[in-house]
């Protein structure tokens, strides 16, 4: 993990182990108040190119962004980073110690990110694009009580619908997820793509429905 302040690079102990690399810009007029963003990669586990494009923002708008990196030997496949490592497989079987998540590395993320940068702040703000969509959708579906203010999930290929109806990873059948307050905590987002469902876009035949990825967010969002 690193932090920019300012232009200038420093390293902050302790934090880069918690979720691969992650990289880090504190603007200009930091206070400990200053809302907290976490951005998160699609499957490209590019996050350096995905800090390149937001940095400006955190120094024009004034928050401070985190950018975790998952990369592919410590997080392999999407079982890994998009489904959160749950479950040993896709299959929803005997749950993985909720230690061992992707999701939670995030909530111990925020506190690291706390501790090293002086914050205050007891909530974060989290957005995700492609698989980081993926991501962060389900991580607030199985995280209800993470300290989240408000979340995007842009563009994701497919969706896990907030329905017992289909089994996980498609919807919470079988998964013992109970998600009632699933729609009022955050916003989903897509782009009027009409790209086909494929097999990356909808994998092992997901009954999620829709020729672009606006219209699987709207079913998504209202069940």
């Amino acid at each position: 993990m690193t932090i920019c302040r300012n232009g200038a690079r420093a390293a902050l102990a302790g934090m880069a182990a918690l979720a691969g690399v992650a990289v880090a810009c504190m603007p200009a007029g930091y206070t400990s108040e200053t809302p907290v963003i976490f951005v998160m990669h699609g499957n490209s586990r590019t996050g350096q190119s995905y800090f390149d494009v937001w940095e400006e923002h955190a120094i024009s708008r004034g928050f401070l962004l985190v950018v975790p990196e998952f990369n592919e030997a410590g997080y392999p496949g999407s079982r890994s980073y998009n489904l959160g490592n749950i479950f040993p497989g896709e299959a929803p079987t005997t749950r993985n110690p909720a230690s061992a998540w992707t999701y939670t590395a995030i909530e111990h993320l925020f506190d690291a990110v706390r501790a090293a940068a002086g914050s205050t702040r007891t909530a974060f703000r989290i957005y995700g694009h492609s698989a980081g969509s993926q991501f962060v959708h389900r991580f607030l579906m199985t995280r209800p009580d993470a300290p989240v203010e408000r979340a995007v999930a842009a563009n994701a290929g497919w969706y896990t619908l907030p329905s017992d109806t289909a089994r996980w990873p498609y919807g919470l059948g079988d998964s013992g997820f109970d998600v009632s307050g699933f729609a009022v905590r955050f916003q989903l987002a897509a782009t009027p793509s009409t790209e086909p469902p494929g097999r990356r876009l909808n994998p092992s035949g997901s009954p999620l429905p829709g020729r672009s990825t606006r219209f699987r967010a709207r079913v998504t969002a209202t069940g």
